[in-house]
C-alpha cells in the first residue's frame, strides 16, 4: 500500500505538467529543494506538502482496510499503518515508475514521523530550522535533524514513550532507525 503512494512523486508531476523534466534541472534530484530551485518556491512548498501528504494519507488507507478486519488486533493494525507509511518513504526514494531514482526521502519521512511519532518533530524541526539559517545547507540540515530524531528514539523507546505495544515497539524503532540510516 505504502510503496504505490510513494511511487506518486508531485515535483515530477509538477514539471511535467509544465513541460519540464525536473531530473534534468539543477540536481536532478525530484523532491522539494530541487523543485524550489528550478521551479519556485509556489512549486517547492506543493512539493514539500504533497511528498508528506502521501504518507500520511498511506497510513490511514491501510488503516481502514485493515479496520475492517476483526480478528487483527488495534494495536497490529497500528504497526501495520506505520510500515504503509514507511513504503511510502521507499517508494519516494526507490520509485518503480522512475527507474528507482527518487527523492532523497527527507519530506515523505517527515510525513512518516507526523503520523507514527510526532513527538520527534518538534526537536528535529528546532535543528533543521537553525541548521539551514545559519549555514544555507538544507542538506546539513537533514543530516543533523536526522541524527536529532535517532537520539529521541532511542530514548522514547528506552522509556517506552512509542505508542506500540511489547516487540512492536523494537520494530518501529528498527523502521525509524533504518530511514534515520537512508
Amino acid at each position: 500500500i505504502g510503496y504505490v503512494f510513494g511511487n506518486f512523486l508531485f515535483g515530477f508531476l509538477y514539471g511535467k505538467m509544465h513541460n519540464k523534466d525536473i531530473r534534468t534541472l539543477g540536481s536532478g534530484n525530484v523532491g522539494t529543494t530541487n523543485t524550489v530551485r528550478t521551479m519556485g518556491v509556489l512549486p517547492g512548498v506543493l512539493t514539500l506538502f504533497f511528498d508528506c501528504f502521501k504518507v500520511v494519507l498511506a497510513y490511514f488507507v491501510c488503516g481502514i482496510i485493515f479496520s475492517k478486519t476483526t480478528d487483527l488486533g488495534a494495536s497490529y493494525i497500528k504497526l501495520l499503518q506505520a510500515y504503509a507509511a514507511f513504503g511510502a518513504v521507499i517508494g519516494h526514494d526507490f520509485p518503480a515508475v522512475l527507474k528507482f531514482k527518487g527523492g532523497k526521502g527527507i519530506a515523505s519521512s517527515l510525513g512518516f514521523l507526523c503520523v507514527v511519532l510526532p513527538e520527534t518533530l518538534p526537536g528535529a524541526l528546532v535543528c533543521f530550522v537553525l541548521v539551514v539559517w545559519f549555514t544555507r545547507y538544507v542538506s546539513l540540515g537533514s543530516i543533523l535533524a536526522a541524527i536529532v530524531i535517532f537520539v529521541e528514539s532511542l530514548i522514547f523507546y528506552r522509556y517506552d514513550m512509542f505508542h506500540f505495544e511489547g516487540l512492536f515497539n523494537t520494530e518501529v524503532l528498527l523502521i525509524i532507525i533504518f530511514l534515520v540510516c537512508l
